[in-house]
């Protein structure tokens, strides 16, 4: 039986609450997002300090993202028994309660501990702030305006982490060789994250707003429909690519050692790799809601799984063998090799064509499973 305790309080006009429902379904999932990547420039320093080995390391962040996406679906089934507004508080408590016990770690079995905990409460707090989002904007432009804040804030926090771990961490010898590296993998995981986003919610914002039966009865082919809806995620991928090409020299002092074609010429086919997953999951879901919580669960494995958090050498020999599938994998070493090593052609097509294998993959799947859910 579900505790419903998500009316609204009396005497509060509906803007105001909409205001502040908005402001603190923002703020907390920008929080629980922002500290998958918050401690990977600290990693040297917690390394120094409770003598932590190099796999022992890797799940400081690793516990807290697998925890994340795994319990997503049972941190949604809770709100649904025991009400929205309870379990998004119950979700912030285990957090804080979680961050001060990691805080105060003194070894590393209590950090990591503290950080699969972490996961727990970031899993309760994700897909409560978006149900009570929906829960609270009607249907229409309000709710896509409020998704659209809720998704950019979201991303936000990915891009945030690793820039705010660096000011609250002491700085120390290793901070040159740490930082020239951060701004490298930023771009694989910018461009991921909003690839992905974007896409998951082309096909399941028509089915939810009920303009997907007007494409079934419309002139155009499926193939014309799915380029229609890869075209925008696609320019905004290769935008975002663009702007760091840009920021990365000037703002962070990273040198572009490589040729500029190979590196668009990447890009776009990694852009490609992750359109085909975000076109699996919108085609496959029926909501919005699902969407999202779909492209976090596809967007979490892919960064863990790339090399960025932890090293692959680290991972178990059969962890390994799944990196394969894995396009950021690919794109995170030819970014590195573009900017600091200038990468060779035939090197980067060594890395290229298993992109090129992903991309025809993902989507042909998605151009299949699009095409059975419009039949």
């Amino acid at each position: 039986m579900r505790v419903d305790q998500d009316r609204a309080a009396p005497g509060i006009p509906d803007s105001v609450r909409k205001a502040a429902v908005l402001t603190v379904v923002c703020a907390a999932q920008f929080m629980v997002v922002l500290d998958i990547s918050v401690v990977n420039v600290a990693l040297p320093s917690i390394r120094t300090s409770l003598g932590l080995s190099d796999v022992a390391l890797g799940w400081v962040v690793n516990a807290y993202a697998l925890v994340f996406a795994g319990l997503l679906l049972l941190g949604g089934r809770l709100a649904d028994l025991f009400g929205r507004r309870r379990m998004l508080l119950a979700g912030l408590g285990v957090f804080a309660a979680a961050s001060l016990a990691g805080g105060l770690a003194d070894s590393g079995a209590w950090l990591i501990g503290a950080r699969a905990v972490q996961g727990l409460g970031a899993a309760v707090t994700a897909p409560v702030t978006l149900a009570i989002l929906t829960a609270t904007f009607a249907e229409g432009r309000a709710r896509t305006r409020a998704l659209a804040v809720w998704t950019a804030l979201g991303l936000a926090g990915g891009t945030a982490g690793n820039l705010l771990g660096g000011v609250l961490t002491e700085w120390g010898s290793w901070r040159s060789t740490l930082l020239i590296n951060v701004p490298i993998a930023l771009v694989a995981i910018i461009v991921a994250v909003a690839g992905i986003a974007i896409t998951s919610q082309s096909v399941a914002r028509e089915r939810e707003l009920g303009t997907f039966d007007q494409l079934m009865v419309s002139p155009l082919r499926v193939h014309e429909i799915l380029i229609g809806k890869m075209v925008p995620p696609f320019l905004v991928g290769m935008f975002n690519g663009s702007l760091y090409l840009i920021i990365a020299p000037l703002v962070f002092g990273v040198p572009f050692t490589g040729s500029y074609l190979l590196f668009f010429l990447a890009l776009a086919v990694y852009l490609l790799a992750l359109i085909g997953v975000g076109m699996l999951v919108s085609a496959a879901s029926a909501t919005q809601q699902q969407a999202f919580l779909g492209s976090f669960l596809a967007t979490v494995p892919l960064i863990l799984l790339s090399g960025y958090a932890a090293p692959i050498d680290n991972m178990p020999a059969w962890l390994q063998t799944v990196t394969y599938a894995d396009p950021a994998r690919y794109f995170l070493i030819l970014v590195q090799g573009l900017f600091l090593k200038a990468m060779p052609a035939a090197q980067v097509f060594e890395q290229l064509w298993p992109l090129v294998v992903i991309a025809c993959a993902t989507l042909a799947a998605s151009a299949w499973l699009f095409r059975a859910r419009m039949e």
